[in-house]
This record gives structure tokens, C-alpha cells and sequence, in this order.
């Protein structure tokens, strides 16, 4: 049958550190014009939080506000807004890489496909992925782009969203073949590729 005998076939593993890169920059991706405006949005809270707090911090001193006089939920308000803004302006630049760098080596540790290999089997129609002893087969139209991107391409595939990663330090020379193959395939099928 035409197309179906293999022109490369490729094994090798998933490491951590490549799936913990790859989750990474998917999501700084995902959520970077959130993390924009939460990064503006964060500052100017922030500020209005010390200025709300020295404001009442010179109120107190200067004894315009007294507990005494049933002033605390001014006080408490200023420092809710301080800690509110110092979350907001913290969040994506500290804690959403943490989080996702920690989310990602749980899902690395959880998920047995990430740490068996994989062998894939590309044909002038396609490719078959085997792992854990199942093969799928993918014809090339299913694949809705191909990216390289820091050392690991990136097959899209439009079954859910779904990404096959092929970490080409993992494979040898064999990478140049991979270009080629990827190149051939995204240039005859019409599929998006792209370098970063």
C-alpha cells in the first residue's frame, strides 16, 4: 500500500526537564495578555494600597483616626487594599511560574505515557505513534501546525488539542532526516510551521 512504509522511525523519551520547558512557555503563551494587564492592574492597586496606607499610617500618628473613635475599619480597609495590590502585582511575576512549573512536574510524575518511550513512525501519508504497546495512526492532515521551538518541535494535532513533543537533542543525527521530513510534510499538506 503507497505511503505506508516507514521513510524514518524515531524512539526516545520525554524528559522532565522538556516537558516542564514546554508547559512553561505554553502557558506564559496562553495567559501572556493576561498577565499584562494583571501586571498593570497590580501596580496601580498596589500603589493606591501605600498610598491608602501612609495616608492612614500619618492619620493615626497625627490622631485624626484613633481606634477610640471607631476608626478600625478604615485602617483595616487600607491594609486589605496594601495586601490586595501586593498579591495582584506579585501573582504572575512570582507565583503563576511556580505554580505552573509545579503542576507541570506533578503531571510529568502522574502520567506514565510522559515517562515510557516513544517510537514514531513517519510515512510519505502520516506517522504511527506507539507508547505503552498502542499505536495510532495520524494521517498529516490531522496535524494543524509544527513548531520548533528551543530544541523541541512540536506536532499540533487538531484531536483535542493534543501535542506530540519530540525532543530532537533526544534523537541524534537523525534530526536532520526529522527536519526534512517535517519540512516535506508541512510544505505538501499545507500545514503551518513555524521556528522560534
Amino acid at each position: 500500500m503507497a505511503g505506508t512504509t516507514p521513510i524514518l522511525s524515531l524512539e526516545y523519551r520525554i524528559s522532565r526537564e522538556d516537558f516542564t520547558a514546554y508547559s512553561t512557555r505554553s502557558m506564559e503563551r496562553q495567559y501572556a495578555l493576561r498577565a499584562r494587564r494583571a501586571n498593570r492592574s497590580g501596580t496601580v492597586k498596589l500603589a493606591v494600597g501605600l498610598i491608602a496606607a501612609v495616608y492612614v499610617g500619618w492619620a493615626v500618628s497625627a490622631g485624626v483616626i484613633s481606634r477610640e473613635r471607631g476608626n478600625t475599619p478604615a485602617i483595616l480597609f487600607a491594609a486589605a487594599l496594601l495586601v490586595y495590590g501586593a498579591y495582584s502585582f506579585c501573582y504572575y511575576r512570582y507565583l503563576f511560574p511556580w505554580l505552573v512549573k509545579r503542576n507541570a512536574r506533578e503531571g510529568y510524575e502522574s502520567s506514565s505515557y510522559l515517562q515510557n518511550p516513544v517510537k514514531l513512525d513517519f510515512t510519505a501519508g502520516g506517522f504511527t505513534e506507539t507508547s505503552e504497546g498502542k499505536a495510532i495512526r495520524y494521517r498529516w492532515d490531522e496535524v494543524k501546525q509544527i513548531t520548533l521551538e528551543d530544541e523541541v518541535y512540536q506536532l499540533h494535532l487538531r484531536e483535542a488539542g493534543r501535542t506530540l513533543l519530540i525532543p530532537r537533542h533526544s534523537i541524534g543525527e537523525e534530526k536532520y532526516l526529522l527536519d526534512e521530513v517535517l519540512e516535506g510534510a508541512a510544505e505538501k499538506f499545507g500545514i503551518q510551521m513555524e521556528k522560534q
